[in-house]
């Protein structure tokens, strides 16, 4: 009923369907896009920073998550949505002279940790993207495994700089201890991976606070 009287509130039951092949020009108006843009940019949040802006020739390591979801493709209203670990992966080769790029679950292995610790020989930078996502009826929804901590620590045992990147819910930060540099932005969305990407690279500043208390070093309206 809530849902109904929504909809009778908004119009919508007097517009006529929307055509799925004009879904683009409804869904992709410019001034839209736009808007969400500049949400993207101004929310992303800065928790630790050792290591920005990184260097545009420089190289890195990099690492991103997959989501037990993502083996299917993702399609929505006749569009193919993007991928976002996709747009992290090029996002970051775009910008660097030299990158290695590795994948692995959210809830690794103690193999899948060495596999992945293995990729970072030679490179002084790693840049580690995690994507967790709230998935309704998803066990362990919305959380990370040890693995991923380990992993840092391994990391940071040989001395190397981890930048972690969380695209998605930032509850998850406290879990993790050694990072040099550190930030979020709240979601996993295209637009919010190329906000964090522009920030990482010093196209513009980090204007986020954390909307949530996080642990006592984070509280509340935290944020460099």
């Amino acid at each position: 009923r809530r849902v109904l009287e929504a909809k009778e509130w908004s119009g919508v039951h007097q517009k006529a369907p929307v055509e799925l092949t004009h879904v683009r020009q409804v869904f992709r108006r410019p001034d839209h896009l736009a808007l969400a843009t500049a949400i993207f940019e101004a929310s992303v949040t800065l928790l630790k920073d050792r290591d920005l802006p990184l260097s545009p020739k420089g190289k890195a390591c990099l690492i991103a998550t997959r989501g037990a979801e993502e083996d299917a493709t993702l399609t929505d209203m006749d569009q193919t949505a993007e991928n976002s670990r996709d747009v992290f992966f090029d996002g970051m080769a775009e910008r660097l002279r030299s990158v290695t790029r590795h994948v692995l679950p959210e809830h690794p292995t103690a193999a899948e940790v060495a596999a992945a610790h293995g990729t970072t020989g030679g490179y002084e930078t790693v840049v580690l993207a995690i994507m967790p996502r709230i998935v309704c009826y998803r066990p362990q929804s919305g959380s990370v495994g040890e693995g991923l901590r380990d992993l840092v620590r391994l990391i940071r045992a040989q001395g190397k700089r981890v930048v972690l990147c969380v695209f998605g819910t930032p509850y998850v930060i406290p879990g993790f201890s050694g990072l040099t540099t550190c930030l979020t932005t709240y979601s996993s969305c295209p637009g919010a991976v190329r906000a964090g990407i522009r920030v990482l690279f010093g196209d513009i500043p980090a204007r986020g606070k954390l909307p949530v208390t996080l642990s006592e070093r984070y509280p509340y309206g935290f944020g460099l």
